[in-house]
């Protein structure tokens, strides 16, 4: 029988670098800048033409809310926990049409990317004003590639902030990164505008993504107007895990998951689990993770998750940063 492939199964084997239901009140409001995203696919391939209907329809997803948090338990994710939320995405995510469909296939060499080139970015966008703890975010796109296999495009953005209601906005931008070959990043201007587009990153993923929400459901496709296509992830956080594994100089990988906005134990052992969705942990590259607690060092050894996703937290609208998701299975932890 053949095993899945396990996009953090390679950490161990990549060479050390050198290098619910509950929100968190503390966070920021409307942002600026972004840096570059573009379409799905191999040059070759062709560049996907915006298709005004598509953009239309992610336009509508702005409206759309989802009935409780979901992701990891916590924005430190240790290893057991995101070992299991790697498998759930292969068992409940997969590639192709009701009849047939089968887990993802992996790009070339991961989602892996230079922590240097992600800390430029950060630090090349300027601060917003109203400015507020957390000065800026990084947005994950998630996607597929011509040949059907998981791709993201990221971007990097300031936040406003409002005192009064402890919430944060970031400004629209079509501007995005897309992470080359090599781990560095390319900026693509309006690149999001060609990965909502017929032929690109999330309209590939609508088309030809299927998804099994929960116990006693049935595979049914993803509803590209409510199903969230985009986490983002605090600055603090992100730079948390950089500097507690110190790897600044090393690689961060971007691991697709899959958690429940519910999960109860029943009779018997088992869990009725509901609301699954898509995410994205950062995981740090060569560093061996855990499932051990240090003191003042939450993420140590440990990934990053709890994305804030979009929809319902787009462009322009107030938001705060969950911090809370979904406990795991007791076999999890």
């Amino acid at each position: 029988m053949a095993v899945p492939f396990s996009f953090a199964s390679k950490r161990l084997a990549m060479p050390l670098p050198a290098f619910r239901p509950e929100y968190f009140v503390a966070l920021f409001g409307v942002a600026l800048l972004a840096t570059a995203c573009g379409g799905a696919g191999d040059s070759e391939n062709g560049t996907p033409v915006p298709d005004s209907n598509a953009l239309g329809q992610a336009e509508a997803a702005l409206s759309a809310a989802l009935s409780a948090p979901y992701g990891t338990e916590h924005n430190y994710v240790p290893a057991g926990e995101l070992a299991c939320a790697e498998s759930d995405f292969t068992n409940h995510l997969q590639v192709g049409d009701l009849s047939s469909h089968q887990p993802f296939a992996p790009p070339p060499g991961g989602l892996v990317v230079k922590v240097v080139e992600v800390l430029a970015a950060l630090d090349g966008v300027n601060v917003c004003e109203p400015t507020g703890p957390i000065e800026r975010c990084v947005i994950v796109h998630m996607g597929l590639d011509s040949l059907n296999r998981f791709d993201v495009r990221l971007q990097f953005l300031c936040l406003t902030y409002d005192s009064a209601t402890a919430e944060y906005a970031y400004p629209k931008s079509d501007d995005c990164y897309r992470i080359q070959s090599d781990s560095s990043l390319m900026m693509e201007p309006d690149g999001l505008l060609y990965w909502r587009a017929s032929g690109g990153g999330w309209n590939l993923y609508e088309e030809h993504v299927v998804i099994l929400s929960g116990t006693g459901a049935t595979w049914a496709k993803i509803d590209g107007e409510t199903e969230p296509n985009a986490g983002v992830y605090s600055e603090s956080e992100l730079r948390a895990v950089i500097e507690q594994n110190g790897i600044g100089d090393g690689l961060l990988s971007l691991v697709p998951i899959a958690t429940p906005e519910t999960r109860v134990l029943i009779a018997g052992d088992r869990y009725d689990e509901q609301g699954f969705h898509q995410g994205v942990a950062w995981m740090p590259m060569g560093i061996k993770l855990d499932d051990k607690e240090y003191p003042g060092a939450p993420y140590k050894n440990k990934a990053l998750d709890v994305q804030t996703p979009c929809p319902s937290h787009c462009p322009e609208v107030a938001f705060r940063f969950w911090t809370k998701g979904t406990a795991p299975r007791s076999d999890c932890r």
